[in-house]
């Protein structure tokens, strides 16, 4: 919460709890009247503060009052969903437990607030101090000059004559690293409540990538977006995020494929060993149509005790089977099981080049779209802030500050990539968009390849999935290969095979 925002340390305490408080810094009444949603709010304070500080406008009045700089940053703010799971009175029990663990402990005061509007969006708003406060009700300082001493100890003067200083916090609770701690510290605690509520349901606050989940992630759309679509106005977010979706989940399907085919040639190769070569002395040839022609032959042997038609009916079924396999092995000049992996080896890294190749894409795209975002942005808000920063009277830039919050942040916004960016300021909004057509032409492309490569990825599972068979224990079989006595009973009028007729020679 920074002044130079046009923002107020009371009237977000105002905003999030839905109570009426009186600004001293602006002599204003902050009302929100259709804040209608609060269900919880309260406020923690360390041991040592003054009870004074317990009410919500004597702190954040006292919070301005020592705020005397035009730039000051007033507060903090973090907000956070809750799991909408568990009852509201744990909800209210997990968000004090955090924050006195996390804020308070550490010498922050936090003003809590609750929102749910029964809409499954249930969430909590935390307003933090920035400064330390004594026994007296005090506000420390939040940082102070350090001189910078020499080899020998000494301070050092520049040469104007000052002495060489710089200026050090007194807390740390600005540091960078909390970013990474509250988060880690949210998500076991939620975790421990699921657990404790008896639910299986858990959160993780990392990122895709850094779970080594391989997924391309969706673009916050905003609640602007959100309502476009809703009246049925199609957005470039909104048409990016349905692309995501669609390839995600061909990328998934395909996945699931490579993971199922892979898994089957692991199992194999761990199967054929002496062993089961002793077990099943028919499985010793290593051809692998010979292979294929056992597993068809493991399944009449499983008919035996169908009907006469039935067993026909599937003796043609297999023989179509294996000349389709015969007829796919021959065409691509796969004998062995060792040419077999070779092969699906060469078509899974083909996999991953294309799926790379559409990864690094999809975040060009996102890319091109937050770039185009904050060039749109920038010239339309710029009229705004022209008219913000020729306000004379600090209560007219103010009172235009707070009617005009959100398009003065997003050309703050603006600025800020382009400076961070300087390259990409004089780019034109038509060749962006062209561009952005070129990479969704690109992705479709690469997408076309995926599904071409799932289809050819269907033989690879079929036929690894019958030889993975040959090497599977089955109750049903003796030590020579034949039935044992338990499942010759069970069969009342078996009729002897029939001996395969094969249409090719060579099968």
């Amino acid at each position: 919460m920074q002044r130079s925002r046009g923002q107020s340390a009371v009237a977000a305490a105002a905003y999030q709890s839905g109570d009426r408080l009186f600004c001293e810094y602006d002599q204003k009444t902050k009302h929100y009247r259709n804040k209608k949603e609060v269900v919880f709010s309260t406020i923690l304070t360390p041991p040592h503060a003054p009870p004074e500080l317990a009410d919500r406008n004597a702190l954040w009045n006292s919070v301005e009052k020592a705020e005397n700089r035009y730039n000051s940053q007033l507060a903090r703010r973090v907000v956070m969903a809750l799991p909408k799971e568990i009852p509201k009175e744990q909800q209210i029990l997990l968000v004090q437990e955090y924050c006195q663990e996390q804020f308070v402990s550490k010498g922050m005061i936090a003003d809590i607030a609750i929102h749910d509007k029964g809409d499954g969006n249930p969430h909590v708003h935390i307003l933090l101090t920035m400064r330390p406060v004594d026994e007296n009700g005090n506000w420390a300082p939040k940082g102070r000059m350090v001189y910078d001493l020499d080899e020998n100890g000494q301070k050092q003067k520049t040469a104007k004559g000052n002495w060489r200083c710089h200026k050090e916090p007194t807390v740390d609770w600005n540091d960078r690293k909390y970013a990474e701690i509250w988060r880690h510290e949210w998500e076991g605690l939620v975790n421990r409540y699921y657990a404790e509520n008896g639910l299986e349901e858990r959160v993780v606050l990392r990122s895709y990538e850094r779970q080594g989940i391989d997924t391309v992630p969706t673009v916050h759309r905003g609640p602007a977006i959100t309502q476009m679509e809703k009246r049925g106005m199609v957005t470039i977010v909104g048409t990016l995020n349905r692309d995501i979706k669609e390839y995600n989940s061909a990328r998934r399907s395909l996945t699931r494929s490579v993971r199922t085919i892979t898994a089957q040639l692991e199992e194999l190769n761990r199967r054929r060993d002496d062993a089961a070569i002793q077990a099943f002395p028919f499985d010793r040839p290593r051809d692998l149509m010979e292979l294929i022609i056992a597993y068809y032959d493991i399944r009449s042997n499983e008919r035996l005790s169908w009907s006469r038609y039935a067993q026909r009916k599937g003796t043609v079924r297999d023989l179509q089977g294996m000349i389709d396999c015969y007829t796919w092995l021959k065409k691509n000049g796969i004998g062995t099981v060792e040419t077999f992996n070779a092969r699906f080896a060469q078509l899974r890294d083909e996999v991953k080049t294309i799926t790379g190749g559409i990864d690094a894409m999809e975040k060009e795209r996102r890319g091109l779209e937050a770039w185009h975002k904050h060039l749109t942005n920038r010239k339309k808000y710029r009229p705004i802030f022209e008219q913000y920063a020729g306000k004379m009277f600090k209560a007219n830039k103010e009172r235009f500050a707070e009617e005009h919050r959100e398009e003065l942040d997003k050309y703050r916004a603006a600025v800020r990539y382009f400076k961070a960016h300087p390259d990409r300021e004089d780019a034109k909004t038509a060749d962006l968009v062209k561009w952005h057509n070129e990479l969704k032409a690109a992705i479709a492309t690469e997408n076309d390849k995926l599904a071409d490569l799932k289809a050819r990825m269907e033989p690879f599972g079929r036929i690894s999935y019958y030889v993975s068979q040959i090497y599977k224990p089955r109750p049903n079989l003796d030590e020579q290969g034949g039935r044992t006595e338990a499942k010759k009973s069970e069969i009342t009028t078996p009729e002897p095979p029939k001996k395969r007729r094969r249409s090719d020679p060579s099968l």
